[in-house]
């Protein structure tokens, strides 16, 4: 062991080991006239007593030997060597043992050089701490405040002129159990979207027929945004206190950095196809609107005749004026207003005819036919968005002879295709940013083909578990979404 700094303070810096069963080396004689210990012979006297030691700290047998031999007459050299107590600390040893009801010359005992409990830290009342609970409790504001300024209310909030540390809130807020974590996330609900989940749970409960077997038809779809050069989540990277600016450490944030767009489906039983929107330039945008225009003006002509006879039929009297001295104009057929197809514009530039042209036709609605030959009650999901909520939609489905269910807005805690993106997304990004747009999308397409079936049963095992929450919080999303964990944990197959 190296001896010990002469410079350090005994009391303050040493951790001394105070059991009672602490190795506290031979109780020896002292010379003829100074009897200080009793007998032990010179052989045992001269082996180093060290015992068990911590970090920095002199053992109680190294402190008794060292005095013992300082008693004896023995040089300081000689007692450092030997049991590593510097002169400095021998003579503090020697003062503290005096200071503790050791007479010299009498026997030495472990508690006259031990060390005496010391106080500590004051402990915070309770008043305090009720105090810095209510502070930090009392908004969504206040639980990201840090320790300083929770520290600061507080201390304006106590009598007189009391103070709180932020050291001291850290401390309390850990002791009673609260600890950093970055905050939930969860998608923002208003009455009427809590009343249209509500009903939805309620008509696709365990209690209203749907349990898992029944899941197990639905074929997941939806579509999620892919952004180049991101990474999932918040990564934590080694830096100096300096370096926060580093370009090595700092991340770039750009607006409308969206590089594509993937849709893809899923069933419990059948990982379904993938499409991933392409992007278009200005001319290419023209001319798929212009020759969607002409489909939809030529399917509209198609079914005109068969939109006017039933406007006809669904019109008569008001048609034909029975009633005379009738204010306004005559009722006029208009198909915009009575069955014609309507093309606007979708979000992206994504609608109903799109979303056919490029979704439906060539993957959804073969891959829902591939599905009903296993399981001839095949259901796809979809969410409420406009192309696909739309009647053109719906006459699509009906044409082809598959059921659909559509999903409540803001709900993506009910759309088991929802873990996926995190999990595709966490899965191509886990080895850093991808900063190619074909690597990019060649590292989405492999982590779906390599995508286990497995782990698309488990997240689809979370449905009947979520509903029954959303239930019991009437509509809300306030819960931790997945399955339970543990012995709690069961998959059916």
């Amino acid at each position: 062991m190296d001896n010990m700094d002469p410079a350090c303070d005994f009391e303050d810096d040493w951790l001394l080991s105070g059991d009672e069963g602490a190795d506290v080396g031979p109780l020896i004689d002292s010379r003829p006239s100074t009897p200080l210990l009793e007998s032990i012979d010179e052989d045992e006297a001269s082996l180093p007593v060290f015992g068990p030691q911590k970090k920095r700290g002199l053992t109680i047998g190294q402190r008794m030997e060292a005095l013992w031999m300082f008693e004896r007459g023995e040089f300081r050299e000689k007692i450092t060597e030997k049991t590593a107590v510097s002169t400095a600390s021998l003579y503090k040893i020697r003062t503290k043992a005096i200071s503790n009801g050791w007479i010299p010359g009498e026997t030495l005992e472990p508690r006259h050089v031990d060390d005496q409990p010391r106080s500590g830290r004051p402990k915070v009342s309770q008043f305090i701490t009720s105090q810095i609970i209510q502070v930090m409790t009392k908004n969504s504001t206040t639980r990201g405040w840090s320790s300083l300024r929770i520290a600061q209310e507080v201390s304006s909030l106590l009598p007189g002129k009391q103070f709180v540390s932020a050291s001291t809130v850290y401390r309390t807020l850990t002791t009673e159990g609260y600890g950093s974590y970055k905050r939930t996330v969860k998608p923002g609900l208003n009455e009427e979207n809590r009343k249209l989940r509500l009903k939805w749970c309620q008509e696709h409960s365990v209690a209203a027929g749907w349990d898992l077997e029944r899941w197990k038809n639905v074929i997941w779809t939806d579509e999620t945004s892919v952004q180049l050069s991101s990474v999932r989540g918040k990564r934590r990277i080694w830096r100096k206190a300096g370096e926060a600016y580093h370009p090595h450490v700092i991340v770039r944030r750009w607006k409308g950095f969206q590089e594509f767009m993937w849709w893809s489906a899923f069933s419990y039983d059948k990982k379904g196809p993938y499409y991933i929107w392409p992007k278009e330039t200005d001319a290419e945008r023209k001319e798929r609107e212009k020759q969607a225009k002409i489909v939809v003006a030529n399917w509209n002509a198609a079914r005109y005749a068969d939109d006017l006879a039933e406007w006809e039929l669904n019109k008569p009297m008001s048609r034909l004026r029975v009633r005379v001295n009738v204010p306004g104009p005559k009722p006029a057929f208009r198909h915009a207003e009575n069955g014609a197809y309507i093309l606007n514009n979708g979000k992206g530039g994504i609608n109903w005819y799109r979303h056919q042209d490029k979704v439906l036709k060539p993957y959804l609605f073969p891959f829902a036919k591939e599905c009903q030959r296993d399981r001839p009650d095949t259901i796809v999901m979809e969410d409420g968005a406009s192309p696909h909520a739309s009647q053109y939609s719906s006459e699509a489905y009906c044409a082809w002879e598959i059921e659909r269910l559509l999903w409540p807005a803001n709900s993506p805690d009910l759309n088991m295709i929802e873990p996926c993106w995190f999990y595709m997304k966490l899965e191509t990004t886990k080895h850093g940013a991808i900063h190619s747009e074909e690597a990019l999308r060649e590292a989405w397409i492999k982590c779906w083909d390599e995508l286990p079936q497995s782990k698309i049963q488990a997240w689809i095992e979370r449905i009947v578990e979520h509903i029954a929450k959303v239930i019991l919080l009437e509509g809300g999303n306030e819960y931790k979404e997945g399955r339970l964990k543990g012995q709690l944990k069961q998959r059916v197959h």
